[in-house]
């Protein structure tokens, strides 16, 4: 009898791959025709989404088998970052038509041709853990879903159209107490189930009502920048491109307007509830992971975290605009590089996501990739090389930022700064950390006490990060984690230098302060994971305590009521002690500039407005008209970054309604009609609009006095 030799393990795992890789590539093909046949002529949103979703997960399928670990979560990771990559070389190559989208639907596909990985070089891999609810937790986990789809679906019932300063104007104080309470389920649940994948679901959930509720309330958009952002991705999707192209934010404008034209999901949803979904669906599972992987000890606690995101204020990521999308990378590539410096991680995907940080914003990516270079340097690096390493990057994460404005300011023809002697400027550093002037004082108690433990997050913060990173070298010694409190130094320094040494003649006052405190408050991201080990740190030691239910039951419900009190924080407040001026863009705003626009017959006239009028004109007219002066081109409304409009709009504001400040904007864009708007909400309105009526040819009233529209006209 002829003998038959068996396959070994090796030969059995490779026609398992190659099985499971024809289907595959069958699913991923249905998905990519669905998308094609949803591209070029179905247009229905129903269509688009399952074209989607039948096209990715297998796709990511394929991925996971060609990384490192396996992982199914990083595969997807390493998904967006190449459909940010192709879109950003596409858009620079040519633009963003259906052909190009349909080009990058099919370029990932690719990978197939790439050979997996061989079972010795990946670890098991089980995509998706098993969730199962006992009966005994049930009534906890149905407690807390039902809770946190009432608080969506009451911030649904309290959507405005129109004046909320803040969104807390929309809800009562009944709505953090039920806040607290699911943050207090939650991490009951977290602790007490074994399941990674409940864990990870249940806290994404979370993380989504907690950053969803400006998309949520304000369902015609809320702030300035993101209007501006909506109104050039749109321009983008009708047009294919915009000119001149500029060098950043383009890996969010060709990625919402890729998913908009393979989905036909309105690219406002897409747009307002992007960054949020990227939070709920990436922060949980990779800062979990992370965790685990570097402390070992952590498994019970990593998922615990996750909720250092948002109890920090001024990390919340409730808007989709580029920096947020860098800033929610820049999060990532913190703890994954944890997990890189334990060897568990592909390096392929840090890179792939700190060039995707640059495509969404190039000032944000540039340091992380840097930072990013280093770890991967540090990783093979001798002690002593490492010592030397160390100094280096903090002189190039010190200077790179302040290089990087001096030369965008040339490539944008104004020249060389201004150079002073940092030492002398300090103080100007150190007043990005002063409060702001919209703070009252002698305030009632509980609101001094309120913003008091809002000035003493961020210290607890470094802090805490500082203690943790000392006892994990007590414990460790692992010099390679130096990179983490070096970086921090460097980002604090180069805002130092950027603030302090460098000013830019033609830049406002407050936007000279606006990045480097971006560059200090991103310092504090590289003390997270140091923060999160020694949390775990104090739960072990509790754990053993005799009362440990009622110190663990302390920590539970304490932790609950200051992220409550970090949740009022992260969004603009606006109360007895802050009165912020964040305003938002109402049906009014939509009306006034309908009503200019319905007057002429070409764009042959200016308006001077506020930034959310402005804004609204954005959204319905686009970049409609430019003015071409001596200095620069002009936009046809006034807004912050446009310039000279925007000081006659503050002339006439705060100098007195004079008709020569109108005539000034009209010589400067050569036109013989112009407007001047104000809302009746800003600040001494009445007197104003009692100031204009004077010098003005003509006015109208919008919705009983809501806005007031002053009209110049000369021949």
């Amino acid at each position: 009898m002829q003998k038959i030799d068996k396959p070994s393990t090796t030969q059995l795992h490779s026609r398992v791959v190659l099985g499971k890789k024809h289907s595959l590539v069958l699913y991923t093909i249905l998905g990519a025709v669905l998308l094609t046949l949803n591209l070029t002529l179905a247009n229905s949103i129903i269509l688009g989404v399952i074209g989607l979703f039948a096209y990715i997960i297998p796709l990511a399928l394929w991925y996971a088998n060609l990384i490192k670990d396996r992982n199914l979560f990083f595969s997807f990771i390493l998904l967006l970052a190449v459909f940010m990559l192709l879109n950003t070389a596409s858009y620079y190559l040519y633009g963003i038509t259906k052909l190009i989208s349909l080009l990058i639907i099919i370029l990932p596909m690719l990978a197939f041709f790439i050979p997996p990985k061989k079972p010795e070089e990946a670890k098991d891999f089980n995509p998706v853990e098993k969730v199962s609810f006992k009966l005994s937790r049930f009534t906890a986990v149905f407690l807390f879903l039902a809770i946190d789809i009432f608080l969506i679906f009451h911030l649904t019932a309290n959507r405005t159209f129109g004046l909320m300063p803040s969104p807390w104007q929309a809800v009562e104080y009944w709505f953090f107490i039920f806040y607290a309470i699911a943050t207090g389920l939650l991490f009951f649940l977290i602790y007490t189930r074994n399941s990674t994948s409940e864990k990870i679901i249940l806290t994404g959930l979370h993380i989504f009502t907690t950053f969803a509720i400006t998309a949520i309330l304000y369902p015609l958009g809320y702030g300035f920048d993101a209007f501006v952002h909506r109104a050039t991705e749109v321009w983008i999707l009708n047009n294919g491109f915009i000119s001149p192209k500029q060098p950043y934010y383009i890996g969010q404008y060709g990625f919402v307007v890729w998913l908009a034209q393979i989905t036909k999901i309105p690219l406002f949803y897409i747009d307002i509830y992007l960054v949020p979904i990227l939070a709920s669906l990436t922060l949980p599972a990779g800062i979990f992971y992370s965790l685990k992987h570097s402390f070992p000890t952590m498994k019970k606690y990593a998922v615990y975290g996750v909720w250092l995101i948002p109890f920090i204020p001024f990390l919340s990521l409730h808007l989709t605009t580029p920096h947020n999308i860098a800033l929610l990378f820049s999060i990532l590539i913190v703890f994954f590089s944890f997990a890189f410096l334990h060897d568990k991680l592909d390096f392929k995907i840090l890179l792939l996501l700190a060039l995707a940080a640059i495509c969404a914003h190039p000032l944000v990516g540039a340091p992380m990739l840097i930072f990013v270079l280093a770890v991967i340097l540090a990783k093979k690096c001798s002690p002593k090389k490492l010592f030397a390493l160390l100094p280096v990057l903090f002189l190039i994460l010190s200077v790179s930022l302040p290089a990087m404005f001096i030369m965008n300011n040339i490539r944008m023809g104004a020249g060389w700064p201004e150079f002073t002697n940092p030492l002398l400027g300090i103080n100007k550093f150190f007043e990005l950390f002063a409060r702001p002037y919209w703070y009252a004082t002698n305030t009632p108690l509980i609101y001094e006490l309120l913003y008091s433990w809002q000035r003493l997050i961020v210290p607890v913060v470094i802090i805490a990060g500082i203690a943790g990173f000392i006892q994990y070298q007590r414990k460790n010694k692992n010099i390679l984690l130096y990179v983490f409190p070096v970086s921090a130094v460097g980002f604090v320094a180069s805002a130092w230098l950027l603030r302090s040494w460098v000013v830019f003649p033609d830049v406002v006052s407050y936007e000279q302060g606006d990045f480097p405190l971006r560059l200090v408050k991103a310092s504090v991201l590289f003390l997270l994971p140091f923060v999160s080990y020694l949390l775990s740190l104090i739960l072990q030691k509790i754990e053993v305590l005799k009362k440990r239910k009622i110190y663990l039951g302390l920590i539970l419900i304490t932790s609950s009521i200051f992220l409550m009190f970090s949740l009022y924080l992260s969004y603009p407040q606006r109360n007895i002690k802050a009165r912020f001026p964040g305003l938002n863009v109402t049906t009014t705003d939509f009306k006034t500039v309908e009503w200019i626009h319905n007057q002429h017959n070409d764009y042959d006239y200016i308006v001077l407005a506020n930034q959310l009028v402005s804004a609204a004109a954005l959204t319905d007219y686009s970049f409609a008209k430019y003015f071409q002066t001596p200095n620069d081109e002009i936009f046809y409304y006034s807004v912050p970054t446009g310039g000279l409009l925007y000081k006659q709009y503050g002339k006439m504001l705060y100098e007195g309604q004079k008709r020569e400040y109108m005539e000034e904007a009209m010589d400067l864009t050569g036109v013989k009609k112009s407007y001047f708007v104000i809302n009746s909400y800003w600040a001494n309105s009445d007197k104003i609009i009692d100031g204009a009526k004077k010098t003005a040819d003509a006015w109208q009233i919008m919705d009983e006095g809501k806005t007031w529209i002053f009209i110049y006209t000369r021949d």
